[in-house]
């Protein structure tokens, strides 16, 4: 059976700018895991921190971003 997937708000923040974008996934960890290949697919070389918070803006996971070609 095929989890339930939510909506989540993605935030890119290099050097101080947000970036917000909107994902649904099935959790917190499936929503930082396409954020980082979207950043990385687009050629996203700044490094920044990631935020993943729920429709309520409960931050549920924080991580870094680096680029990685690989």
């Amino acid at each position: 059976m095929r989890s339930r997937e939510r909506f989540y708000e993605c935030i890119f923040n290099p050097d101080g700018n947000e970036y917000r974008f909107h994902v649904r996934a099935g959790n917190a960890r499936d929503a930082e895991k396409h954020i980082r290949n979207s950043l990385r697919g687009n050629g996203v070389r700044e490094r920044g921190t990631l935020l993943i918070r729920d429709r309520k803006g409960a931050e549920l996971l924080r991580s870094g971003y680096a680029f990685d070609p690989s």
